[in-house]
């Protein structure tokens, strides 16, 4: 009996140190901000939207930025604006993916923070830009989203910023594997939709195991160097709820990410619930865009110039 005993201490003692050794890294990779925070939740209409009041950092693996973000009150990464417009002001709204919504930068850095303050020293009246640019978005989202969320701002223009790469993609449900646009018989945008979900529900190991930074560190890390184990992750985390997993992995389009590495990207974010910052070259341009709303029509832009490159980081 004794023992039997003497093993069970051990035991517990041995599970003990280890849990406290795993404590301990899950705190060191938090601390130096080794993988990025999550800034995106479930949207009924749009698929996802950021977390109003969200903070965190945001950060790649080959560390070449780590970023303080902040979500405003209203959901956007922007400063806070008042709904109602202000007198005399002439206000611009930009719709966009992760070219606008710019986490690789400090916000001041963000282009149209750029756009505002570079107005706001020629025009001879105050300009207001509002950013509700989000990570993933194509123009089917983006329409959804000004018709529910940006015509309240009653903007007098509206930029689209416009990625070639995949904003046309993003809008048909046959390539799109992630914010997925449904459409009604006459052709009309009905909502957005995630990418289905397989396979069992979530285990407490598996729920415990999606939201540690410390494992998704260990496993970017892995995958990098073993790209061949992704299908192997891919297919055990179809199980997982709404993680970080995919996100974790993200990273701008530099000369140091290679197609190898991209290809275990692209085969681990197909295991997601939606897909976040999977690389590809950065690029954007503005163009028209060609649904308006309800009540005074704002002003629209159309230009081919290419946006200025505030980050290299296409979503």
């Amino acid at each position: 009996m004794a023992r039997v005993r003497e093993l069970l201490v051990g035991l517990a003692v041995a599970l003990l140190g280890l849990a406290m050794a795993m404590g301990a890294v899950e705190i060191g990779v938090r601390a130096m901000h080794l993988e990025p925070d999550r800034f995106w939740e479930y949207d009924p209409l749009l698929g996802t939207r950021h977390v109003a009041g969200k903070t965190g950092w945001w950060t790649q693996e080959d560390r070449e930025f780590t970023v303080p973000v902040r979500i405003n009150e209203q959901g956007w990464r922007d400063v806070t604006h008042s709904v109602e417009k202000p007198p005399g002001v002439f206000r611009i709204l930009v719709l966009g993916d992760s070219f606008a919504e710019a986490l690789q930068v400090p916000l001041e850095a963000a282009f149209p923070r750029v756009l505002e303050a570079e107005l706001n020293r020629q025009a001879p009246r105050k300009v207001e830009v509002i950013n509700t640019g989000v990570s993933g978005f194509g123009t089917a989202g983006q329409v959804l989203l000004l018709r529910r969320d940006g015509a309240r701002y009653q903007p007098d223009l509206v930029l689209l910023a416009f990625y070639p790469g995949n904003d046309v993609m993003n809008n048909s449900p046959e390539l799109e594997e992630a914010l997925i646009p449904v459409y009604r018989p006459d052709g009309a945008i009905e909502r957005i939709r995630p990418a289905k979900k397989h396979g069992r529900p979530a285990g407490r190991v598996a729920t415990l195991l999606a939201r540690s930074k410390a494992y998704h560190y260990a496993r970017r890390i892995l995958l990098n160097g073993h790209p061949d184990l992704a299908r192997v992750l891919a297919r055990w985390e179809k199980c997982w709820p709404a993680t970080p997993a995919c996100g974790s992995t993200s990273g701008t389009s530099t000369g140091r990410d290679n197609g190898r590495n991209r290809s275990a990207r692209r085969e681990a974010c197909r295991a997601s619930r939606w897909r976040r910052s999977c690389a590809r070259p950065a690029t954007a341009s503005r163009f028209t865009i060609t649904e308006t709303v309800t009540g005074p029509p704002p002003a629209i832009v159309s230009s081919a110039a290419s946006l200025p490159g505030f980050c290299s980081h296409a979503d």
